[in-house]
């Protein structure tokens, strides 16, 4: 009776622990997905005391790819931060790069607009705030942009310079101080011409001539692979629309660029010296929603003394052509408006007025 009862007594007490060890457990598997990494707290420890000017937000399946972490591009832990949104596994091998920080999630970067908007949410809620704020994709390649397509003086200028042309952008950045800025892209082939220079010219495009840009012209449409957003332009611009998001990409895309140009038309401007190269291309549905849908749209959250303004029907017809790029692709050397002053306060609206020698 007594070997019973002390069997009985050391059977609940294995259960009584093993109950405990799975209550455990379960507590720490939701904390995984609910609360940043271990390695993730010492990362945003050592990085909100950061006094830099960049942060790079980027998404990746896993790791960041080697060519992005060499120091000409986001390697150089002197001059900006990196946060990085793993959204199938988490990344265990970061090389030791402590102005790298991972986060993971499962659910939060399943779509370019969600994951974009969590590494938005997670910098403004965990980390410092930064100048500019840079998204970008995870396969791009960075270089000078052809020769062919800028001033002389200019060229001689960036090709002598002793640091990389992404150093040289956050340089002009600092100078120029755009709400906005995004540099040339291409598509396909590193041997091609900017994508943003053949579309301006629909029809009448010539491939050998000498175009002699400045470091800086106006720009609408830029491709969201890259862009740099002003802190005082970010929370205007940020979070990205979802609606779209499982319908078309490009209408997010249109969204985006659209809504930025009608708040900070003017403060935007494209930094010709520096061409990205868009490797990797995931096939996606397209076109479904149309310029003049998201306009709409974007008309539903303006502020009512705004909705009137004549910049919005302009763009509604204008983009209602068959070649809707030439609209929004400026051509650099004929641009529908100046750029505002270097100075000039960042401020949405500003610039929501067309004037008489303007054509967008």
């Amino acid at each position: 009776m007594e070997r019973t009862r002390k069997r009985m007594c050391y059977i609940k007490r294995k259960l009584a622990i093993i109950i405990a060890i799975t209550i455990i457990v379960n507590i720490l598997a939701s904390l995984h997905f609910k609360q940043p990494l271990c390695y993730e707290q010492q990362d945003q420890k050592r990085i909100i005391q950061s006094k830099k000017q960049f942060l790079y937000l980027v998404q990746t399946k896993e790791c960041l790819p080697d060519n992005l972490l060499q120091t000409p591009v986001l390697g150089d832990a002197n001059t900006a931060d990196v946060l990085v949104l793993s959204f199938k596994r988490e990344c265990k091998y970061n090389k030791n790069m402590k102005h790298v920080i991972y986060i993971y999630s499962q659910d939060k970067g399943t779509t370019w607009e969600s994951g974009r908007n969590y590494l938005y949410t997670y910098a403004k809620e965990h980390l410092e705030t930064y100048t500019y704020y840079v998204f970008m994709d995870d396969d791009l390649d960075f270089f000078v942009t052809k020769s062919k397509f800028l001033q002389e003086s200019l060229l001689q200028q960036v090709q002598q310079s002793d640091v990389s042309i992404l150093r040289q952008f956050e340089d002009f950045l600092l100078r120029s101080k755009p709400a906005l800025s995004a540099p040339f892209r291409i598509n396909y082939s590193p041997d091609d011409d900017p994508y943003d220079i053949i579309e301006c010219c629909l029809g009448n495009y010539n491939v050998t001539a000498q175009w002699n840009l400045s470091e800086k012209v106006p720009m609408i449409r830029f491709d969201e692979c890259f862009i740099a957003i002003h802190k005082d332009a970010v929370d205007h611009i940020m979070p990205i629309i979802t609606k779209y998001e499982h319908i078309d990409l490009w209408g997010s895309c249109k969204y985006f660029h659209m809504k930025a140009y009608f708040m900070f038309r003017k403060q935007m401007s494209r930094f010709t010296p520096m061409t990205v190269y868009n490797k990797r291309h995931t096939p996606y549905l397209q076109n479904i929603v149309t310029y003049q849908d998201v306009i709409s749209d974007i008309l539903l959250k303006t502020p009512n003394e705004f909705r009137e303004k004549p910049i919005f029907l302009n763009a509604k017809r204008g983009l209602a052509e068959k070649d809707v790029q030439t609209y929004i692709m400026v051509d650099p050397r004929k641009p529908p408006f100046q750029l505002a002053p270097i100075e000039d306060p960042i401020t949405p609206w500003k610039y929501i007025d067309i004037l008489e020698n303007e054509s967008r």
